[in-house]
């Protein structure tokens, strides 16, 4: 893949845009087979996924990245880091992770994942539209695999908010990938 244009706030909107074009129109084409276990296993598992878990991972983990940059950039810049450990343990993120079960259930075809989708993307451009110029250069705990993944996706990675922004371009173009791929098994 093409290094993502990172250069302003506004490109790596567009670059997100894109892949979330991406990504909607490889759902729709692997709706007919939303429940067969054919795809590579994410993340070491043994099983293989169906496309749904693919789609609910790539959708669930924006939502995830995007409620913690929107919290990472309200906190003082001259403060502690906010880790995406500490985020994780704020009541609000306790109720969202016990959440998470029920929402990849409730993403049970293309439509409904569709449905999600514009409600997310509507959520993140909204914390988009919050991002200035200086945020991109901010310190964030990128974890190690995060970064790995940057690189495997010939990205430059560093531990700065532009870095999680290019994560949420390369993300959903990666899975779109992984559905696209139910039409050559």
């Amino acid at each position: 893949m093409d290094p993502i244009d990172a250069s302003s706030v506004a490109s790596l909107h567009a670059a997100f845009k894109a892949s979330r074009a991406e990504f909607e129109a490889a759902v729709q084409v692997a709706d007919p087979r939303w429940e067969e276990q054919l795809l590579e296993p994410e993340d070491g598992g043994d099983e293989p996924w169906p496309p749904h878990m693919a789609a609910a991972h790539a959708l669930l983990g924006e939502r995830w990245r995007f409620r913690y940059l929107a919290a990472l950039i309200a906190t003082p810049k001259d403060g502690p880091l906010l880790t995406q450990q500490t985020f994780a343990v704020l009541p609000s993120e306790q109720l969202e992770l016990s959440e998470r079960p029920a929402r990849y259930e409730s993403l049970s075809d293309a439509t409904s994942t569709l449905t999600a989708a514009i409600e997310e993307w509507a959520t993140i451009d909204a914390v988009f539209a919050r991002f200035t110029e200086s945020d991109l250069d901010r310190e964030a705990d990128i974890s190690p695999g995060q970064l790995g993944y940057l690189a495997s996706q010939s990205q430059p990675s560093e531990r700065d908010v532009r870095s999680f922004l290019r994560l949420a371009a390369v993300h959903p173009r990666d899975h779109a990938q992984q559905l696209r791929s139910v039409l050559n098994r």
